[in-house]
């Protein structure tokens, strides 16, 4: 009987239900030390044979979820001494080795109850011992008989799989033995093992130990190394992606996986399998009888600090452990790596050049920080990252020119150390000034390429509609106080526009939607009533533009000129209001300009000649009027990207775009 509450030890015993596997795993390990001290006694080979019983299905092609495990070794077997260690909580029996004495707890926090058949050898007669172990009976009550046997053997029963932890155990029978090996790697590396065979009652069978063999691609390389005093192992693997599919570090305590670090998290260039012709994965293993002495009860993790509360105190942590395993990992990849990072490098550079130029001081003042991306970041991800890198460098240029003008303060602009500082600060700020510029160019650029796109014909042979390439110029409905500067792109026409008053774009007249409404108005006053409201003044210059599908040619009668005329007249009749309800003032001081933009120009163009008094402009492409305080133009969207395009050619030879 177990001296203990038995039941209250179960229930405290901690297993979470992602760790379904945990009670094999134990009466593996259990089989492999049973095996390991009858071997002190004499030579044989070591097996184990695991059998899952599955839950019936309807069909069987349907895996049947876990009931039953039996797990059969040829090891020493439950004599006396290991009987005797299995009633007593806690025990130290196997404490060498790395027993805690609590394992077998895991059984019945995951299973109903375990039966045990055991045959062992003592002084020259076999004896076979049989128990059931749960919690109805409170512990456990065994039969001891003589039989005739020709080597000991042990069959453990995990029975009854608990619901919470069968529904997060793996079915397939492969995805078992690789968790298998995972938790057992070092026992597998040993030319020692013990046979291992996993199989199911669906006539399924794989020997752990071939598949082990297969998926390991190198030799592994061992390493020593120290952590405050104390020595730790590094096995250094090459592995398939069939046993790991991510580069990983172990961390194990009594030859027993306890913990995983990410391999890639924390060396930037490690973000996929390795190798040309033959991909594999990278497995560091920690050993070390710090890590026996210091692994939980239960085998989850460690009593060892995550960190140091104090970075120089000399204490042992899981920290630096990994710190220092990771760093001799990096440099047994290095001949992989490099090629790597120089292929990112390249990536990155190429990306600023000729997608974001306006990070392109990043590449001078950040290289380091360059280096900290992963080489398998999307575009998209990597402007982010740029972006943010962008912003962090505009915080720290400002507080550099802060601490400068601190010092301007305290007179020490004399020294030496701060004529290098104040020169490396205005060169920051000159290139930092260019990335600006990089950007807006290359935000032209973009608007452009939209701008033409816009002005093809489509896969469906329709041209873009009117209102797509209004939105390009200026967003529609909206005014200058609904958006800001960067919003509109009314240099396409022409640069000054955008240092206009007021802008509405597609704004009725008078506010009323059953009124007419130019397609763009722009007001302006005077330099000296610049920063005013509408005080009913009348306006120094009023803009309207009339836009049309591209490549209309139904205007004939629906003339746009008359049309935008119309607009102006009934401006100038002083009885129209803005958005806010405030008259559009003007007198005969006022200055019009008229934008008719359209594909249609040969439409009428004798007819705008001869009668309307218009002229050609030098390039074809539109015809103008001057008329006393109005302007006219009408202008195709080819003249209208064209000199676009010449406005902003040197800016865009500079960036290369």
């Amino acid at each position: 009987k177990f001296n203990i509450n038995l039941k209250g030890r179960v229930k405290n015993f901690d297993l979470p239900e992602n760790k379904s596997l945990f009670p094999l795993f134990e009466a593996v390990v259990n089989s492999m030390q049973a095996i390991e001290e009858r071997k002190k006694l004499c030579s044989f080979d070591g097996s184990i044979v695991i059998k899952i019983e599955r839950e019936e299905t309807i069909s069987n092609e349907v895996l049947g979820r876990i009931n039953n495990i039996c797990i059969t070794d040829n090891g020493i077997g439950f004599n006396e001494n290991n009987y005797n260690s299995f009633l007593e909580s806690d025990s130290d029996y196997k404490s060498e080795i790395g027993g805690k004495g609590v394992g077998r707890f895991s059984w019945l926090k995951a299973f109903k109850s375990v039966s045990v058949d055991s045959c062992f050898e003592d002084n020259g007669h076999f004896y076979e011992r049989a128990f059931e172990f749960s919690l109805s009976n409170d512990g456990v009550d065994d039969t001891v008989i003589e039989t005739v046997a020709e080597h000991p053997s042990t069959t453990i029963k995990l029975c009854s799989f608990i619901d919470n932890y069968k529904k997060n155990a793996p079915l397939k029978l492969d995805e078992i033995a690789i968790k298998m090996i995972q938790h057992c790697f070092v026992y597998f590396l040993s030319s020692d093992c013990p046979i291992v065979v996993l199989s199911d009652d669906q006539n399924s069978s794989i020997n752990l130990n071939d598949l082990f063999k297969t998926k390991i691609i190198l030799a592994e390389e061992r390493e020593t190394f120290t952590v405050e005093n104390e020595k730790f192992c590094l096995t250094k693997l090459r592995v398939s992606g069939d046993i790991i599919r991510d580069h990983k570090l172990y961390l194990c305590a009594n030859n027993r996986l306890v913990e995983t670090k990410d391999l890639s998290k924390s060396i930037i260039d490690l973000d996929k399998a390795l190798g040309e012709e033959q991909k594999f994965w990278v497995l560091g293993i920690v050993t070390s009888p710090y890590l026996d002495n210091n692994v939980d009860m239960n085998r989850l993790s460690f009593s060892i600090p995550e960190n140091a509360d104090d970075g120089f105190c000399p204490i042992v942590t899981i920290s630096k452990i990994v710190n220092i395993a990771v760093f001799l990992i990096e440099q047994y990849l290095n001949e992989y790596l490099k090629p790597i990072a120089e292929e990112k490098r390249k990536r990155i550079e190429h990306y600023i050049s000729v997608e974001a130029p306006q990070y392109r001081h990043l590449l001078k003042y950040k290289s380091d920080n360059l280096e900290t991306i992963k080489p398998g970041i999307t575009d998209d991800a990597l402007d982010v990252t740029l972006y943010k890198m962008d912003r962090d460098f505009s915080l720290e240029t400002k507080k550099e020119g802060q601490q400068l003008v601190e010092d301007l303060k305290n007179d020490v602009t004399q020294t030496e150390e701060y004529k290098r500082r104040f020169e490396e600060h205005v060169a920051k700020i000159s290139d930092e000034n260019k990335a600006i510029l990089a950007k807006y160019v290359a935000r032209r650029k973009s608007i452009i390429d939209l701008f033409e796109a816009g002005m093809r014909k489509q896969d469906d042979g329709k041209y873009a509609k009117e209102e797509y390439m209004h939105n390009l110029i200026y967003p529609m409905r909206t005014t200058s106080d609904d958006i800001n500067y960067e919003q509109h792109n009314l240099w396409l026409v022409d640069e000054r526009l955008a240092y206009f008053f007021y802008a509405a774009s597609d704004i009725p007249f008078n506010n009323d939607k059953k009124e007419d409404r130019p397609d763009l108005m722009l007001l302006d006053n005077s330099i000296a009533l610049l920063e005013s409201q509408n005080d009913g003044t009348a306006y120094d210059t009023i803009v309207l533009f009339e836009l049309k599908k591209p490549m209309r040619n139904d205007l004939t009668t629906n003339n746009p000129v008359d049309q935008i005329i119309g607009y102006m007249e009934k401006i100038q009749s002083n009885k129209v209001t803005d958005r806010n309800g405030r008259i559009i003032r003007t007198d005969e001081h006022t200055k019009f300009y008229l934008y008719v933009v359209c594909d249609a120009i040969e439409n009428y163009r004798n007819s705008l000649k001869l009668h309307g008094g218009f002229s050609e402009t030098i390039d074809g492409l539109g015809m103008f009027r001057m008329l006393n305080n109005q302007y006219i133009e009408v202008l195709t969207y080819d003249k209208i990207i064209n000199d676009a395009k010449k406005r902003n050619k040197i800016l865009f030879d500079k960036l290369g775009i």
